[in-house]
């Protein structure tokens, strides 16, 4: 999946980076005080995904007892589509824009800028 299109430059060159270890993101919807999940086709109106998983992603959990929002959003085995990098534009904090990342973009044991990984070629630098 791509970025939408007021933000489709984000994407511009880049069909596939390197998540290594993600996590995913969800939303708190503040009427109810609920997590929720964002899916393609149900993305919140004041958030844009710029980076999606591919289609065979699994969620899994590696610490006993679960921590963050499993059980709240998503749930350990769930498949699918998800969302790992997302903006926010917080229209009553005059515009401000929140960037939520569930990876290291720079920096990191495996940044998603990597070129290649374990012989797959990726589009970072």
């Amino acid at each position: 999946m791509e970025p939408s299109d007021r933000l489709s430059f984000l994407g511009f060159g880049a069909e596939r980076v390197l998540m290594h270890g993600p996590c995913v993101i969800a939303y708190r919807d503040l009427a109810t005080g609920s997590w929720k999940p964002i899916k393609p086709g149900d993305v919140p109106s004041d958030v844009d995904v710029i980076v999606w998983s591919t289609p065979n992603a699994k969620i899994v959990e590696n610490t006993t007892p679960p921590r963050g929002l499993l059980g709240q959003a998503y749930s350990a085995g769930d498949t699918g589509i998800f969302p790992m990098v997302a903006i926010q534009m917080l229209r009553s904090l005059d515009n401000s824009i929140v960037i939520l990342s569930s990876e290291s973009p720079l920096g990191a044991y495996q940044p998603m800028i990597t070129a290649e990984y374990y012989g797959v070629m990726l589009d970072g630098l």
